[in-house]
């Protein structure tokens, strides 16, 4: 009986039957898939992985790159704005043309004939100088200082009107811009950071005149409540903590009390004085008929 078991089972030199044998491959076959499917699994996490450190690297490389960017930009204006000051201040000493400077001459002691106690002292006239009559060109042309129009540009483009719906207004307003001779530009807002118009600042005088927008048509420095500062990096405005308007300036705020509320003013021309209401006397009075 075992002979004929044995015959009928025919094992292979491992002691293995055939149907074991070939449950044994389809084992290996299943555990070497899997095998490779968790070796491809695993190289396709460590790649994502890479891909993220990589675009990680990157983004501090763009945020490192965009912070040196906004320093050598704000030392350039400092930088701008200290020239200015200093070539506003040799202005103040050099002459408007090209006569020389003439000390004042002598003076002489006269006196009154009619009254011998009052004197005074009168200048000689200065001879007149070589130069006193040029009328060519001027030596010093004052400084227009650096000019922030490109970045006014951008922030009403791409934050203040940004959209189809303030496509008509943004034209309106670079265009405006654009046909404008000023060199330094702010933006008013309203109620936090709201756009209302665009002005020109004057550096002679220290004023804003209105050239697009809503909002007073002149604005001096007493009016302002707060200044901004338009970050191009971040594309948004931030407020600094200053209240002397100057080039390194891209928006302001004014108080309150500058707004027109646009409440209908009434003359007093308009209205019945006691001398236009006419009180009829009791006599004058008729009965009702009846």
């Amino acid at each position: 009986m075992a002979m004929f078991i044995g015959d009928d089972t025919n094992p292979s030199p491992q002691g293995l039957t055939p149907e074991q044998e070939r449950k044994r491959e389809k084992f290996m076959k299943l555990r070497q898939k899997k095998q490779e499917e968790d070796k491809t699994r695993k190289e396709a996490e460590l790649e994502k992985k890479r891909r993220r450190e990589e675009k990680q690297r990157e983004k501090e490389m763009l945020h490192r790159m965009e912070e040196e960017r906004i320093r050598q930009e704000e030392l350039e204006r400092q930088k701008a704005e200290q020239e200015l000051r200093i070539r506003d201040a040799q202005a103040a000493r050099v002459p408007d043309s090209y006569s020389t400077y003439r000390r004042p001459g002598p003076r002489q002691h006269v006196y009154d004939i009619n009254d011998d106690a009052n004197s005074y002292f009168v200048p000689v006239p200065a001879q007149p100088s070589g130069f006193a009559d040029f009328s060519g060109p001027q030596c010093y042309v004052k400084p227009s200082g650096k000019s922030n129009r490109k970045i006014i540009v951008n922030a009403v483009s791409h934050v203040c009107l940004s959209g189809t719906v303030n496509q008509d207004q943004k034209d309106k307003c670079l265009q405006a811009i654009s046909e404008s001779d000023g060199h330094h530009f702010m933006i008013l807002f309203k109620d936090g950071v709201k756009f209302r118009a665009v002005y020109v600042h004057n550096l002679d005088n220290e004023q804003l005149f209105k050239i697009f927008g809503i909002g007073p048509r002149v604005v001096t420095s007493k009016m302002v409540e707060g200044l901004y500062k338009y970050n191009s990096g971040g594309k948004e405005f931030t407020k600094i903590p200053s209240k002397t308007l100057s080039i390194s300036v891209d928006g302001f705020a004014i108080q309150k009390s500058c707004w027109h509320t646009g409440k209908p003013v009434v003359s007093s021309r308009l209205l019945p004085t006691s001398r236009d209401l006419h009180v009829p006397h009791r006599d004058e009075i008729s009965p009702p008929t009846f």
